[in-house]
């Protein structure tokens, strides 16, 4: 074998190769093992105590070739898929309490052919997808792993988010992605795959968020404005006392209704929004 040896530095290994103690190395294609999860929450805007289904897709997006020039490769999903039901932010920084906004039913099930699936839950409330075999993914292709059910419980308290919105989050191992164990250029070749998604509660009266038409405050039962805990309170019908509206149901008046042509304005009216009754007051008999 004649090699030409073009610079000092590889004199060397130039020598060796000459001499057939190493060989002429073998650039292998680039091999990346990647994939994206999703989660399809039906319905996405849930109500209290209701059933909701968390749908699990996978994504292989594993590619062989030195970019631009890649090309889309099959994948197995060697490992198991954990779901985070209820967090803070795509990232779930911060996990909600398990079974506090969502509870889960102890089910789940995937429409895979030959393939079963199994849940568990720990602690802190993580479901953990686990598989009887790998799960084949055809290059560039999306498969839906499963759904997990659960049954709605509490909005997202209004301290926490203002909003009412909380994320849900799926992950494998850092290796549970497996590119195509055929493809003998990328043989071994292990990676990931997560992704994240956002679910909400129906507004009602009660879920402590201001997002009704004519709520002026919520929840019921707290006072209606949290930095003054002397204040009125929230109505059932989440209204208040001293809010500038006037409910004919709960009231005589409102003192915060300034306009005297507006209906529920009196010049005499009360904090508790009754009309002060004292003789002079022009009324016969309602003192």
């Amino acid at each position: 074998m004649k090699v030409k040896c073009w610079s000092n530095i590889f004199i060397f290994f130039c020598a060796l190769a000459m001499t057939g103690m190493v060989g002429v190395p073998v650039v292998k294609a680039a091999c990346t093992a990647q994939g994206s999860l999703g989660i399809f929450v039906v319905p996405d805007d849930m109500d209290v105590g209701t059933d909701v289904n968390y749908f699990v897709q996978l994504c292989n997006e594993s590619t062989e070739g030195i970019f631009p020039a890649v090309t889309p490769i099959d994948a197995q999903l060697i490992g198991n898929v954990i779901v985070t039901p209820a967090c803070e932010g795509p990232a779930c920084a911060v996990q909600y309490p398990a079974n506090q906004i969502v509870s889960w039913n102890g089910t789940c099930s995937t429409a895979l052919p030959g393939v079963n699936v199994t849940c568990t839950q720990d602690g802190a409330g993580k479901i953990t997808m686990s598989f009887d075999v790998d799960v084949d993914i055809a290059a560039g292709a999306c498969i839906d792993l499963g759904q997990i059910d659960f049954t709605a419980n509490t909005p997202v308290p209004i301290a926490v988010n203002a909003t009412g919105r909380f994320y849900i989050r799926a992950d494998t191992g850092p290796n549970d992605l497996l590119v195509d164990p055929n493809n003998p250029e990328c043989a071994g070749e292990t990676g990931g795959a997560q992704g994240s998604t956002s679910a909400v509660f129906d507004p009602i009266c009660g879920d402590g968020l201001l997002n009704i038409d004519g709520e002026t405050c919520d929840p019921p039962g707290e006072p209606a404005d949290p930095s003054n805990p002397n204040g009125p309170l929230c109505r059932d019908n989440c209204t208040f006392c001293g809010d500038g509206v006037f409910d004919q149901a709960f009231e005589d008046c409102d003192p915060a209704i300034t306009d005297p042509d507006a209906p529920g304005y009196s010049e005499f009216c009360l904090p508790t929004c009754e009309i002060d009754q004292f003789c002079g007051d022009g009324i016969v008999g309602n003192s």
